[in-house]
């Protein structure tokens, strides 16, 4: 079962799936809380630990600010609507926070890369990454867009937004920008 269906079955299921739909409930402390313990609990492969958590407690945050317990619920059927919810999610609430795994994966890129050379490859890899992070930071909604519309099932954005043309292109320039001294 995908991870973002998992998680909003977790937080339906810890008690504000018995909520009246009528009026726009917020997320509060303790649902947050449970996305981001059960967020923790799945470490992704792809992360580290540390970013891992720093991009469970982002989400966390941005679900409180933008998502409703009404929203939640929604997402959790099968329908044309809750597709749209889960989206939502993707953009309002996964998008703000992808640069803590966006510069993860590129970190461990580079650093497999046999072609840069060891002496440089620390400030080189932290460089492309830092870069690429603050990058997605600006264009990701956008480009996470992009990838909804070209697949509007995806539930794990990660992979087809690391893929993309445009990310691919950024990560190279950031990183002829690093290799140019960019990195001091």
């Amino acid at each position: 079962m995908n991870l973002l269906k998992t998680l909003c079955l977790i937080i339906f299921l810890t008690g504000i799936g018995a909520l009246p739909a009528s009026a726009q409930t917020p997320i509060g402390k303790e649902q947050a809380s449970n996305f981001y313990n059960s967020c923790k609990s799945r470490q992704d492969p792809r992360m580290t630990p540390q970013i891992q958590d720093d991009f469970c407690a982002c989400t966390a945050t941005h679900m409180m600010a933008t998502m409703s317990i009404e929203d939640i619920q929604i997402m959790t059927g099968n329908t044309p609507e809750a597709k749209t919810m889960q989206n939502k999610m993707l953009l309002d609430v996964y998008t703000p926070c992808m640069n803590y795994p966006t510069q993860s994966l590129v970190k461990g890129e580079c650093q497999k890369n046999a072609a840069i050379a060891k002496a440089s490859k620390e400030n080189l890899c932290n460089c492309m990454a830092e870069k690429t992070g603050l990058w997605f930071t600006k264009e990701g909604r956008a480009l996470m867009q992009r990838v909804i519309n070209e697949n509007p099932d995806v539930f794990d954005p990660i992979d087809p937004v690391m893929e993309s043309p445009e990310f691919k292109t950024q990560s190279y320039n950031n990183m002829l920008a690093c290799m140019a001294g960019g990195h001091k």
